[in-house]
């Protein structure tokens, strides 16, 4: 896994990562799978109360088992946060 962030000035910020894992179980159970994790995220402070930020990622994944295409699938998922601290 590996990520990073950029803080352009005090309100704005963007960040973009990548992650790889994968699944390898043992017997009775017959998988070998990879998943691959891009995301990009973007962030704005109000002030020291409230921020917002959005944030999207992309799973792409891969199975080494011949035979096993239900389990090779994309999705993306878009979702926006706002915290507001007291």
């Amino acid at each position: 896994e590996i990520g990073g962030r950029h803080t352009f000035n005090d309100h704005w910020w963007a960040g973009a990562g990548f992650k790889a894992y994968r699944g390898d179980w043992f017997a009775p159970v017959e998988r070998d799978d990879w998943i691959y994790t891009p995301s990009a995220r973007v962030g704005y402070k109000y002030d020291d109360h409230l921020t917002a930020e959005l944030t999207y990622s992309y799973d792409w994944t891969y199975s080494a088992i011949p035979n096993t295409e239900g389990r090779d699938y994309t999705r993306q998922l878009v979702w926006l946060s706002v915290q507001y601290r007291f």
